[in-house]
């Protein structure tokens, strides 16, 4: 079995046993039955210590990452585990080492906490620059400009469906605000203004993976630049926005820039193994659902974390193995252990678009 496989049955085992983090998350074990991995599964932990398997069942396995490079499964849980417990835990599954670690995506949506700094967004000559604050008029739910992109010529922003479409619940048209409506204070670099109207999401299907394709689930929206001298590609202040795309690959080096964390370091550790259930809220509709994804990696946070909420939507810029700098993925959850980044590739090919790195620069 592939390691990605066996990843994928670490997620089935747990579900079946009662460590997925909700009911949502448990119907990943009807999926696929992948019974003779489960079974190994059974074996191993059923011979630990009982005390040890009364911590085991005390925690959740959140995600589970496979890393293709290292040859390794990367176990993340609702809390760590003692360094005498993790002698005693299996670290070896159909051939493919274990690392356990201390990682939950939490609950995506709402009212996202407060930014670094009064100011929620950057400008660079006078325009709000990528990595700024925006959010859906009427929508006390902000997140970050990731992007600009181009599609036939035309100007239009990227960010999650989540923060720009409310869940694909946003109407054509509806005006997206820079900063969003949650950022709006005293401190402004410049005052709030319509950067763009929603224009089109990334298909996002409610539903298990049993009953629905999942497979295709991307949280990505855009929206229509209304002016584009208000606009730039910069990120925040800290870089432009690298012109090449490329793919989001294991243990590499990553950065961005979003409205409550500012610029971070960290690291992908891996792409997530099976489905991954991410838990949404819409308050002003009173909504609560998850959504199972397949295309998704994880990073770390390098000295701090890589992202909290209300960065959803900000670029993810990988190094090279020569250097340079090229743009990667998008944030669409995390709360500060682990983030949770989409390919952008696969964003640019659903949307026909490319990116747009010299806008406003």
């Amino acid at each position: 079995m592939s390691i990605v496989e066996a990843g994928a049955a670490f997620r089935t085992w747990a579900a079946r046993h009662g460590l997925a983090p909700n009911a949502a998350a448990a119907q990943v074990a009807e999926e696929n039955a992948r019974g003779d991995l489960v079974a190994q599964l059974d074996a191993a932990f059923g011979n630990l210590d009982p005390t040890l398997m009364r911590a085991v069942n005390a925690r959740k396995v959140h995600a589970v990452a496979a890393n293709v490079i290292d040859d390794k499964l990367l176990v993340y849980m609702s809390k760590g585990f003692t360094s005498k417990q993790l002698t005693n835990l299996p670290a070896v599954f159909d051939g493919h080492a274990i690392e356990y670690r201390q990682g939950v995506i939490g609950q995506v949506g709402g009212t996202p906490p407060s930014g670094l700094g009064s100011p929620s967004h950057y400008l660079h000559n006078g325009r709000v620059t990528c990595g700024s604050s925006v959010g859906l008029g009427g929508s006390m739910a902000v997140g970050t400009m990731g992007a600009l992109l181009r599609v036939g010529g035309d100007l239009f922003g990227l960010s999650n469906n989540h923060v720009i479409g409310r869940c694909s619940y946003a109407e054509s048209g509806h005006p997206v605000l820079a900063p969003g409506n949650l950022d709006i204070n005293p401190y402004f670099l410049t005052h709030p203004f319509t950067a763009g109207v929603f224009e089109s999401a990334a298909p996002m299907i409610y539903g298990a993976p049993a009953n629905v394709n999942v497979g295709h689930n991307l949280d990505a929206a855009l929206m229509r630049i209304v002016d584009d001298s208000k606009v730039s590609t910069m990120q925040g202040g800290a870089y432009q926005t690298p012109a090449i795309v490329a793919p989001i690959v294991d243990n590499m080096l990553v950065q961005k820039v979003g409205r409550t964390t500012g610029h971070t370091r960290g690291q992908v550790t891996g792409k997530i193994a099976g489905f991954q259930s991410v838990s949404y809220t819409i308050p002003e509709l009173n909504q609560n659902f998850n959504v199972f994804f397949s295309e998704a990696w994880i990073v770390e946070g390098i000295d701090s974390p890589f992202s909290e909420s209300g960065d959803s939507g900000s670029l993810v810029v990988g190094e090279l193995p020569n250097g340079d700098l090229a743009s990667v993925g998008l944030v669409f959850a995390g709360n500060g252990t682990i983030s949770l980044v989409a390919p952008l590739d696969l964003i640019l090919d659903r949307f026909g678009a490319t990116i747009d790195a010299t806008h406003g620069v």
